[in-house]
This record gives structure tokens, sequence and C-alpha cells, in this order.
């Protein structure tokens, strides 16, 4: 009988920790060690990190070394008996270094937030780290791998971050170095009070950069505001930190200055001037008083500076107008016969007013009494003063005699007395106009009268008055004239000593009106429409009224004889 072994290989199996973590520099310890059962050989690894190294004894396999690198290795190990393989694997992990990684140092300026936030990125922590020497007024958070430190520093610090690594691989640290830069104080120096009008110069000290409200970018600017203003500087210093600093500009006003007094004088008068306004004055005459008293002899100005208690100055003029002085004169007869009207002129001015109350230059005055006249002469506001006084002389006492009545055949005798020479008026119907003693012979009543005229030239006036009787009989009208320029019966007249009225027409024998009058004085001349008439017949017609009351009506024929 044939006899055979068959034989069961077991399966193939590795124990042992086959992970192991160490820190950066750091050997294995202890060493991986993996055992194995029904491994035919020494299996072949794969991906075995650097620095470490796989020693087979029987059936044990020993990693050992120090890892530069974390790293995934495999062991693929044959089994027994051919009963295929099996594979042992692990994991080789280097903690490394914690990093940090962000901004580490900032400038700040006083008062700034920071900004952007300093962020600490890390790897490897295992916590939160303890810090020292964080500034006061921030604050720092993290969040997993991340410090995030914000706020408002106020004050410079180094600050330091102590933070424990994975695997108790020791700590790293997070260090930096807040700058707090101090802001810039610009200290605004210049005028800061000034009159209106003026300008300002502004300044502050040395920076970097300069911004002024003013609109201006040096370190000076110059400023003329109108009313109280605040004016102010942003400057930037090397580190771009700001500082502001205002000034107020005190704007005080001018003086309003006021010169009151009389700007228009006559010659040889003086003026007060008296100026308002300020604290103190000054006259271009010197004088320093707030009143001055001036008297020019031709027009001229006067001009005074004025000063505010604030130390503000403005000046003022006035004109002085010098008016010349009129000049006075009355001219006329300082002789007067009483009662007459003379005429007084005067001159020398541009108004005039009379002790008369006239205020014309020429005027009418008449004065039984010895008188003084007066007038004011003006020229603007100048006055100036004339008199004239006038004698007063005896008018002669002119007598003409009585009434005389007459017949229109008489003469009357006229005599006048009073005075050295006569004038009698009218003169129509008298043998002499400038004797004392006159024939008077009127054609109709007539009121003479006398002017007497003394030594002194002074007259008086007297009247008489002839009345003429008359004699009035008929009337008569011709019966025949004849128009031949021989002297004779050359018109042909309605005759009558008392006719008052009339109404005397003329007609031709074919009944035409040749001629007509209501005048007792005009005749008929013997024409027609400027043309001789023939001789011939014609007839009249006659209305009169005499001066006694009489009314004759008359009718007749009468002939025209060439």
């Amino acid at each position: 009988m044939q006899t055979g072994t068959i034989t069961v290989n077991p399966e193939n199996t590795v124990t042992g920790t086959a992970n192991a973590s160490v820190c950066v520099n750091q050997a294995l310890s202890p060493s991986i060690t993996l055992t194995t059962t029904g491994a035919t050989g020494i299996g072949v690894p794969s991906g075995l990190p650097a620095g470490v190294t796989a020693t087979w004894n029987a059936n044990t396999i020993t990693i050992s070394g120090t890892p530069t690198s974390t790293g995934t290795f495999n062991y693929t190990i044959p089994l027994t008996g051919g009963c295929g393989t099996v594979n042992a694997t692990g994991t080789i992990t280097v903690v490394s270094s914690n990093a940090v990684t962000g901004p580490v140092n900032q400038n700040l300026c006083f008062g700034e937030i920071v900004s952007p936030p300093i962020v600490h990125v890390t790897s490897g922590a295992t916590g939160i780290g303890a810090s020292s020497g964080l500034p006061p007024g921030l604050t720092a958070v993290w969040n997993n791998d991340t410090i995030t430190i914000t706020g408002t520093p106020t004050s410079t610090g180094t600050f330091n971050y102590t933070i424990p690594l994975t695997g108790g691989c020791g700590t790293i640290d997070a260090t930096g170095t807040l700058t707090v830069n101090p802001a810039p104080i610009p200290v605004i120096t210049g005028d800061s009070v000034i009159c209106q009008g003026q300008s300002a110069n502004l300044t502050t000290g040395n920076f970097n950069s300069y911004n002024w409200s003013s609109g201006a970018t040096n370190q000076s600017t110059t400023v003329s505001p109108s009313a109280t203003t605040t004016y102010y500087v942003i400057v930037t210093d090397a580190n771009n930190c700001t500082g502001i600093d205002s000034i107020d500009v005190v704007v005080n006003p001018l003086p309003i200055i006021t010169i009151n007094g009389n700007t228009t004088i006559c010659e040889g008068q003086s003026t007060t001037l008296t100026a308002t306004g300020g604290g103190s004055y000054l006259w271009n005459n010197g004088n320093t008083a707030s009143s001055i008293t001036v008297s020019p002899s031709t027009p001229a100005t006067y001009t005074v500076v004025v000063t505010t208690n604030a130390g503000c100055v403005d000046s003022s003029s006035v004109n002085i107008s010098v008016l010349q002085q009129p000049n006075a004169q009355i001219t006329g007869n300082t002789n007067m016969c009483s009662g007459k009207e003379y005429i007084l002129t005067a001159s020398g001015g541009g108004t005039y007013l009379w002790s008369t109350g006239d205020s014309t230059s020429t005027i009418n005055v008449s004065t039984t009494i010895d008188t003084t006249f007066i007038v004011m002469v003006s020229n603007g506001a100048c006055n100036a003063y004339d008199t004239i006084n006038v004698n007063v002389l005896s008018n002669p006492s002119a007598n003409a005699g009585s009434d005389v009545t007459i017949n229109q055949i008489q003469t009357a005798t006229l005599t006048a007395t009073g005075g050295g020479t006569y004038l009698w008026t009218p003169s129509a119907g008298l043998d002499c106009d400038t004797c004392a003693t006159v024939n008077a012979k009127p054609t109709e009543t007539t009121n003479y009268c006398v002017t007497v005229t003394n030594t002194d030239g002074c007259v008086d006036t007297a009247c008489v008055t002839v009345t003429v009787d008359f004699i009035c009989g008929e009337i008569f009208v011709p019966t025949i004239f004849s128009p031949n320029d021989d002297g004779k019966n050359d018109t042909y007249c309605v005759l009558g000593n008392c006719i008052k009225e009339i109404d005397f027409k003329i007609y031709s024998r074919w009944g035409e009106i040749v001629f007509s009058t209501n005048d007792p004085k005009i005749c008929w001349d013997g024409t027609y429409k400027g043309k001789l008439m023939n001789t011939g017949s014609f007839v009249y017609v006659l209305e009169a009224t005499l001066t006694d009351g009489t009314l004759i009506q008359e009718k007749g024929n009468f002939t025209l004889v060439r």
C-alpha cells in the first residue's frame, strides 16, 4: 500500500505595530517590529521613508533609523508552499516643525486701528499658545491654526506666542513688534487778529506734507478773510502719521468814519470839523483831537486817519469850499422928493433882501421922511450889507386956478402958481404950454393940468377944467357942393354945433348908397368905390341926436357939380 503525506500550510499573518510617529531628527524608538508566520522569505519593501532600514530575522522584520520624511511603506511577503503572498503595510509620520506665516512687524500711528489685522497662520500646533508682551488695546483670537490680532494699540510693544508642537515635539515661538508712532503735533503760528481788508500769514513746523483748509499745500499760507474764520492744517510726518491744528483768525472791522461840520464857508470864516468812529485821530494838519477848527482862504481838503481800539485804521476826507464874499453896493438918488417914486439898485451878489422886504436887485421906493434903506446881498451862504441914506426934499404946491366956463368962440385965461417951471397938458387949444399964464381956447370941454417943478426938481400937479358951452343953432345940410379941389365946398357935410350922434346916408338916383357915416366930422368927397362921381342929383337921409337930446330926422336932395 502506498502512503503519502498531505501538508496544509498555515495562512501567512503579520503582527506588530506598523505605524509610528516621530519628531524631526528623531530616531524610531521603539523600532517598528513586524512578525510574520508562514513566510517563506523576505518580502520586497516599497515606500520605505528615507533614513530608515528594514532587517529580517527569521520571521521578524525590524524597521529602525531616523526618518527624514513621512512615508507609507509596503511589504509583499511570499507564503510558505507557494500559497501566494500577504502584504504588510505601515505609515511612518515625521512631525514637521511648527511654522508661522503672516505679518510679524507693523508700524502704526497713535490712535490708528491695526488694519489690516495681524494674522499668524501656524501648522503643526496642538493648541492655543501662551502670549506675552501684547500691547494694550489689542486682542488675539485663535481659530484653529490662525491667530488674529486686532484693536487700537496705545503703545509700542514686542509680543510673543509660545505654541506647543504636535506629538509633543516641543514648542515654537511666534514673535513680532508693533510700533506705535506718535502723531505729529503741528502748531499754527501767525496773525490771529487782523483788520478788515488785511491778510494773515499762517505757518507751522517742518513736516513731510501739508494740507491747509485754505487749499495751500506749503508750510505757510496767506489768507484774507472778510469775517472771523477758523483755518486748520493737516500735516504728515516721515512715518506717514497725520496731525491737525487750527487757528481762529479774528477780523476786526475798520472804523466807520463820519466827519460833521460846515463844508462851505465864506472868506474869512472858520468851521469846526468833528470826526467820529475810532479811538484816536490824526488830521493832515497834525492835529490829534477829534474836532478841529480851520479857516482856509481857498478851497481845501482835510483828511483824518482814525484808529480803533483794536488797532484798525482807515481814513476819510472832506472838501471845504470857500465862497467869495459878496461886494454889496446900492446905487440911486440920495435926495428924493417927498412921495415921489425912485429906483434903488443893488449889486455884488446873487440874491438880495431889502429892508423893505423886496428880494429883487432893483426896487421902487417912495418916502415922505428921511429914510435909511438897507440891502443884504448874498452869494450862496455868504452875506454882505450896504445902506443908503435918503434925504426927503419938499415938493412945490401947484395951483392952476378955478374952473372956468366959456362958449365956443371965447378964450379962457389960466394962471398957475407954486414953482419955478410949468408944463401944461394937454397943449391943444393953448397959446403956450410952458408959461405960468396961458390962454386956452378949446373946441370942447377940456381938463388942463399943470406940472410945477421947483429948484430941487420936485414937482406937483394941479388941474383946472375949461367947460365949453356950445350955442347949438340949427343943423344945416347944403343943397350943392363942388368937389373940384379948389378949396371951396370940396366936401359934403352935415353942419351943426351940437350933434352928439348921427346916421347919414347918400343915395344915387338909382337908389344905391354911395356914402354912409356915423361920425359928424366925416364928410363925403364925391367919390364912390375910389372913382369920381359925375355931376348929378343925389338924395340924403339924416337921423341925428343933439347934445340936449333933440332927435332930428330929415331927407332931401342936393346936386354935385364938377
